[in-house]
């Protein structure tokens, strides 16, 4: 055989196709990106990674809050659209579990897109699937490695602003100006 006629193929499902048939239905993002980002949660890292992805922020602001990931959009009224979160092969609960993974020990995160990609999973996987695959140790010299990063979740300063009755006596005041 020649190399010419050598292809990528990807198991999907319960067969294989192509590597070029399924590019678009499958998003690979890799550790070394997730790793090199100041996030707190493996959501905030997908965000700009993942194709076809939307990861939106906690709506009530707060600090250190999962956000929502979408990955066909919303699709029922009634039930949850999270996707299906599977680390290292075993399914988790909830996606809140998604979101208590250091996205240091992250080595890469595929979200499959399509249905024929999700079928291994069944029903679950109708919103998608978003596979975690974690670091492993590896054989040789042991080697640790620290990385941190810190942040302030309180308000540095207030600023002084007027009260209503100093509000409206400052309105008055500048209306009277105008008037001169």
């Amino acid at each position: 055989e020649t190399p010419q006629s050598l292809g990528d193929v990807v198991v999907v499902g319960y067969g294989s196709q192509s590597r070029t048939t399924v590019t678009s239905s499958i998003t690979k993002v890799e550790g070394k990106h997730i790793g090199n980002q100041p996030v707190s949660t493996p959501g905030e890292a997908l965000a700009g990674f993942a194709a076809g992805v939307q990861v939106q922020s906690d709506q009530g602001g707060k600090p250190g809050a999962a956000p929502t990931i979408r990955v066909r959009g919303v699709s029922s009224l009634s039930s949850s659209n999270d996707p299906l979160y599977v680390v290292d092969g075993y399914p988790l609960e909830t996606a809140a579990n998604f979101n208590l993974i250091n996205p240091s020990d992250i080595e890469s995160i595929e979200v499959l897109k399509d249905a024929a990609s999700a079928a291994i999973y069944g029903s679950r996987a109708a919103n998608g699937v978003v596979l975690v695959t974690t670091k492993r140790g590896k054989a040789g010299k042991t080697v640790f490695s620290v990385s941190a990063y810190t942040g302030i979740q309180e308000v540095d300063r207030y600023i002084d602003v007027l009260s209503k009755d100093q509000y409206v006596q400052q309105v008055k005041a500048l209306s009277r100006i105008k008037n001169l």
